[in-house]
């Protein structure tokens, strides 16, 4: 009997040590936080398969017996649960009671609101459809004086820290903080001094970045397009026609592509003025481009090709002809269709 109560104390203790003392996983050598995602309605079963199947999680046996005695009192919360440095029994405390970490949210590199709820979906336990919903109600975009087509104008490029089972709704009240932040009193006074919208001065932002990625020519772009809304003209940019077509491999924009889209509200050769929103999500700094956009006559400009990054400015039609044939003769050269 003395033995037996002995050998039932040790194992007490060892449970003990193991369930309040002893990480739950080895953090040696390692940067990146280890998480546990837990969606709505995942039973304890299914959380002790999801960090089985993590080779540096330790002590499985006595978390799952911790988790399985917990949920007979309280129920697993879904969430981001930190699996770095706690005990299994600090880890059924959080999980039991909703006791989450934040995860950072990004965005960069996105042109349609599909790839945009596709990515906020990939880092959040909402799915892509629940955000497309968001970005075509109607009611709620009137409560950020946004429509589906300028929504995109909304996401300022930044790293947000949310918690993954926040709703799309409650992203999208973060997101708006952060876009009230960064059009602050200058960036406003700058854009009212150019005479455009914030949405306007996205809508071109996008289109520049579209244009060129080289930080020393936007301001010129920009100032490039700007001339061409002030003056009449078509905007004629070739990105506004892949994103009416929805075909950004196209490498070459012919005629039989501005015809396929010509009643688009985004092809800019057709209809004149800014397309109804941005074709993309631009960065902050092609913002600051165009609301420090270059003062010039330029009102066209041609890529250089030949192996040169960046693109010839022209203020004359006639000198812009000759930019265009050398850059088209150019692609034939190289086969570009």
């Amino acid at each position: 009997m003395k033995k037996t109560l002995i050998i039932a104390c040790s194992v007490l203790l060892a449970l003990f040590i193991a369930l309040t003392i002893i990480p739950i996983r080895d953090t040696d050598n390692e940067e990146a936080p280890h998480r546990l995602f837990i969606a709505q309605g995942t039973t304890s079963k299914a959380v002790f398969d999801s960090l089985s199947a993590n080779p540096s999680v330790r002590m499985k046996s006595p978390f799952f017996l911790a988790l399985k005695c917990a949920t007979f009192f309280r129920t697993i919360q879904p969430g981001c649960y930190d699996l770095d440095g706690i005990c299994a029994l600090r880890l059924v405390r959080n999980i039991t009671s909703g006791r989450q970490v934040p995860v950072k949210v990004t965005f960069n590199n996105i042109r349609t609101l599909d790839a945009l709820a596709a990515r906020l979906s990939s880092q959040m336990m909402a799915d892509s459809a629940a955000f497309m919903h968001v970005f075509y109600d109607s009611l709620t975009l009137n409560k950020y004086m946004f429509d589906s087509a300028s929504v995109v104008s909304l996401f300022i490029p930044d790293t947000y820290e949310v918690y993954w089972t926040e709703s799309p709704n409650r992203l999208l009240e973060k997101i708006y903080k952060n876009y009230c932040a960064f059009w602050n009193d200058e960036r406003r006074s700058l854009a009212a001094a150019a005479q455009l919208s914030q949405t306007e001065v996205s809508t071109i932002a996008s289109i520049v970045e579209e244009e060129s990625n080289l930080k020393s020519e936007q301001p010129t772009i920009a100032g490039l397009y700007i001339n061409r809304l002030r003056s009449g003209m078509k905007l004629q940019a070739d990105p506004t026609i892949k994103f009416a077509l929805n075909d950004f491999t196209l490498k070459r924009i012919r005629l039989e592509h501005v015809n396929a889209c010509a009643s688009s509200p985004y092809n800019t050769y057709t209809q004149i003025g800014l397309p109804p929103g941005p074709i993309r999500i631009p960065s902050k700094q092609c913002l600051d481009a165009v609301l420090n956009y270059q003062h010039h006559k330029y009102l066209f400009m041609c890529a250089k090709g030949h192996g040169e990054a960046g693109h010839n400015f022209a203020v004359t039609f006639a000198e812009h002809c000759r930019n265009a044939n050398a850059y088209q003769k150019h692609l034939n050269e190289i086969g570009i269709q």
